[in-house]
């Protein structure tokens, strides 16, 4: 028969330990669940936006039409971040840009918030 009578033969963790460790799994899990969803709505509005300066004739259409196109677009594709009317469109000598820029509140306990903010600009010479 074998004794175990140092602690070096002992492995695993405590009950404190797996309850630390569930506690630590969870708030990252959480985390997760929060941020995830803005950061693909995000990855999809960049998407739209660079599919639209990808057409020929976006450089054809005046800011209102580039806007409307746009905001069809992320209808279509469920995006309710952000409007095409929250856009900067401009047209300066032949360069067109679009200006991204807004922010994401996410709620993660109490009154701790996750802030998200997306910022990016589209560039696409027209001559």
């Amino acid at each position: 028969m074998r004794r175990m009578n140092s602690a070096k033969s002992m492995r695993g963790l405590s009950a404190s330990g797996w309850i630390v460790c569930i506690i630590v799994v969870v708030v990252f899990a959480t985390a997760a669940v929060k941020i995830i969803p803005s950061m693909l709505d995000y990855n999809t509005v960049k998407t739209l936006l660079k599919n639209v300066l990808a057409d020929n004739k976006v450089g054809l259409k005046s800011k209102d039409e580039i806007a409307a196109d746009i905001g069809r677009r992320f209808s279509i594709n469920n995006i309710d971040v952000i409007k095409a009317s929250n856009l900067l469109i401009e047209n300066n000598d032949g360069v067109l840009t679009i200006i991204v820029d807004y922010e994401v509140r996410e709620n993660f306990f109490a009154n701790v918030d996750f802030v998200m903010t997306y910022k990016h600009e589209f560039k696409k010479n027209i001559r």
